[in-house]
């Protein structure tokens, strides 16, 4: 079966359609750094929910949260008493967001409890509130972010959807948060370009998203330019422009690569070099003519 795949806006709008037709759970793949986690925020304001909850499971093992096993000698039985920190309370009214985030680094055991907590609605005596929706994030195997496959009793449990970063939605967040405006000029302008232009795969590495799982350069290295890398790029080149508008361009080219690469920050270099030295609009319009 195909699942959805699309950029930010879209799985955003469809995840949000798919919960309030009654969807419980929604699994979202994708990259690091593409805002996987970040939709939770959304998604509770779409739904109008008034309450959300994070749940790292793959930080925990399973008794931290599930509880161990407690004989009750006076009914002849054992009750289960979950962590109440790490649960969020059951008595919970108008609407619960419930996000269990990475959980393609969980084992099997962790997994199980997803399964209980997206089917059932529970996790042995204790009950998540009955309008609970679930919202679960990954990596995915194929990303080398240390995830594990998700087994398919979870995700069938899902409705299973994949993000990949697109230049317009990055570039629509950052112009909404403060980001450099040369460095959205340039993701407006040469983002989607493919950093090896021979490159015919179907996600080739491009300025945007360098990741390559088939690089040798890449399994050697832990990191590359990802929608994330590039906003740690917009704090930097800000505190830049503000404080140290000076700054050698190798240096400032060498400080950049530690987030996107060196690729990434060789064509954001020479873009940045001709931005900051391009003469203001106003200033050519006041130029005598020839």
């Amino acid at each position: 079966m195909d699942a959805t795949i699309g950029d930010y806006p879209d799985i955003l709008s469809s995840t949000i359609r798919l919960m309030r037709a009654g969807t419980r759970a929604v699994l979202v793949l994708g990259p690091p750094g593409v805002g996987k986690t970040a939709m939770r925020h959304e998604i509770q304001r779409a739904l109008g929910y008034q309450h959300q909850f994070m749940i790292k499971l793959s930080h925990h093992d399973v008794p931290d949260i599930a509880g161990v096993p407690v004989p009750q000698h006076d009914v002849q039985r054992t009750m289960f008493y979950p962590s109440s920190d790490m649960l969020p309370p059951s008595n919970l009214e108008g609407g619960l967001l419930v996000t269990i985030d990475e959980v393609g680094d969980c084992n099997i055991a962790q997994q199980n409890l997803a399964c209980q907590m997206v089917l059932e609605n529970c996790i042995h005596s204790y009950t998540f509130p009955h309008d609970t929706k679930f919202l679960l994030t990954s990596n995915r195997v194929a990303d080398r972010a240390g995830a594990n496959r998700i087994v398919t009793k979870l995700g069938n449990r899902c409705a299973l959807m994949t993000l990949y970063p697109s230049v317009d939605s990055l570039f629509a967040y950052g112009a909404a948060n403060g980001w450099n405006p040369l460095l959205l000029a340039f993701l407006k302008m040469h983002g989607a370009e493919r950093i090896n232009p021979e490159d015919k795969c179907e996600h080739p590495p491009t300025y945007l998203n360098s990741f390559d799982p088939k690089s040798p350069e890449q399994i050697n290295l832990p990191s590359f330019a990802s929608s994330r890398s590039h906003e740690e790029v917009s704090k930097y080149l800000n505190y830049i422009d503000a404080h140290e508008p000076n700054l050698d361009p190798v240096l400032v080219m060498r400080d950049t690569a530690a987030h996107l690469g060196t690729p990434g920050a060789s064509k954001l270099a020479g873009f940045r070099e001709g931005g900051v030295h391009m003469p203001a609009p106003a200033a050519v319009a006041r130029a005598p003519r020839a």
